[in-house]
Formats: C-alpha cells, structure tokens, sequence
C-alpha cells in the first residue's frame, strides 16, 4: 500500500485525508492512503518517517519552513520561496517543493481574466510566501504583503484593520483612476 500524508499542527481543521481518501475512491486508485500527522514539534518528523514508510507527505502550518532543514535536496522555486509544502521521496532521499504559488497564480488568473490585479497578503508564514512567489515567478504582479499577523485573536483583528487601511490605502494610490 503506498502511504502519504500531512504534516503540521494542529490538523483538527484539516479535511486533507478526507479529500484525498474520496479522490482516490473517484479515481479508483486502491493501493493508496492518506493520513494526517499532527506533529507537536518539527522533530518528531525523523521518527515519523521512520516508521511510517510514506512516499509523499504535504506541509502545512506551522512547518512550512521548518521543514526545509529536514531536506535532502529543495527545489530552487521552494528555495526563493523559502517554504515548502510538499515533500516527495527519492530513493532514501527527500526533496521539497512548493506547489502553493501554482494554485494561486492559476486562481488569480481565472478569477481576473488574466489580469495582474493588485493584492493584499495579510501574514508572513510560509503560505504567505508561496502565495506572494508569483509576483516573482508568474506574470501575477503587484502584490503587497503585510507583516507577521500576531496569533493573538484581539491584536489579530487589530493588525488585519490596519493592513486593510495601509493596503488598500496603497494599493488605491498605484491603481490609475
């Protein structure tokens, strides 16, 4: 059975083994599973690896970046990224990729009509980067990003009211009228 899997913590949020189990079920892919591994500390990854015998596992908060140290070998678009949320094995190696900006940028397009429409990226976590690579790696431009968003729920409504404000603020004064 070839495993996969996600990383992060917390995963209650997450219905990635869910998606993927009916995804497989849809394409009638039975020799597969996917599971979710709440690791409480990115060094619990080596003795998951260990004993889970995973060919793939995905990456999400708060080990974006973490994760790289864990690398064998990091793609260069994860590198200029410097998050990675998507970790395939090699052989005895592991190498990491960020497949994040590809979602978005392809996002972005549709829902603009290929335009290169201002934004606003509230954060600066390893989503954050992914979602901010195609200002470098797609025709996507003119993205602005605001800071670490604090993890506190008051001072996070707080810092999103002010990026909100200053954002728009700026991205107002760049859109030509």
């Amino acid at each position: 059975m070839r495993s996969f899997g996600l990383i992060g913590y917390p995963l209650a949020h997450s219905f990635s083994a869910e998606w993927f189990a009916e995804m497989f079920r849809r394409e009638g892919i039975r020799d597969a599973v996917y599971a979710n591994y709440p690791l409480g500390s990115i060094e619990e990854l080596p003795a998951l690896l260990a004993e889970h015998p995973l060919l793939g596992f995905n990456v999400t908060a708060p080990y974006k970046r973490a994760v790289m140290d864990y690398l064998d070998q990091i793609d260069p678009t994860a590198e200029r990224i410097g998050a990675v949320n998507c970790a395939v094995r090699q052989g005895d190696t592991w190498k990491g990729y960020n497949v994040d900006w590809i979602g978005f940028a392809e996002s972005l397009m549709a829902l603009t009509g290929g335009e290169c429409p201002h934004a606003l990226i509230l954060g600066s976590g390893g989503a954050a980067a992914g979602v901010q690579a195609p200002d470098k790696c797609h025709p996507a431009r003119h993205l602005a990003r605001y800071g670490a968003v604090p993890r506190h729920p008051l001072r996070m409504a707080h810092t999103r009211t002010h990026a909100l404000r200053h954002g728009l603020q700026s991205a107002r004064n760049r859109i030509p009228a």
